[in-house]
């Protein structure tokens, strides 16, 4: 049943669920969070992006984990392949042309407290959090420094990439 449910997923919108086995594998499969992502294929990269241009993206990726990570860079399928990483997709421009590679859309969630004293506090923060929403996390727990950094569209990973501290 679930096999028939996967293929009208594909059927109507080009959405696949493959299970990447450590050989690189692909077969398409019900959903589990350790070894199944979602894979949608010629996804307009408009539809990604703040800025609502860009062609088709061969094969778009939602990244939940990182497993999900290791599974993919271990398909010899993409090892070779063109592929780009995106967050909330600001200050990105694509091309009209489109993308004929692998964008890994990063959803990894979760805010976790490492460690906590007096002087300081160390947190993990999944990179496909929303950078405003662990600002304000911050702020509500009286944590202060990055209180200036809020209102920034963009994920917690990609704020080394966009060099948020500019801001």
């Amino acid at each position: 049943m679930e096999l028939a449910r996967a293929g009208l997923a594909w059927a109507e919108h080009k959405t696949l669920s493959f299970r990447l086995g450590v050989f690189g594998k692909a077969s398409p499969c019900q959903r589990h969070p350790f070894y199944y992502m979602k894979t949608d294929i010629d996804i307009p990269l408009s539809t990604l992006t703040t800025l609502r241009v860009g062609g088709p993206a061969r094969f778009v990726h939602t990244i939940q984990s990182t497993d999900d990570l290791i599974n993919l860079f271990s398909s010899s399928e993409i090892q070779h392949q063109p592929r780009v990483v995106l967050g909330e997709g600001s200050n990105v421009l694509a091309d009209d042309d489109g993308f004929d590679g692998h964008v890994l859309l990063m959803r990894i969630q979760g805010k976790t407290i490492v460690r906590e004293d007096e002087n300081e506090i160390f947190i993990r923060v999944g990179a496909g959090e929303s950078w405003d929403s662990f600002v304000e996390m911050c702020v509500s727990h009286g944590w202060w420094g990055i209180e200036n950094l809020s209102g920034i569209p963009v994920t917690v990973g990609a704020t080394p990439i966009q060099n948020v501290a500019a801001y």
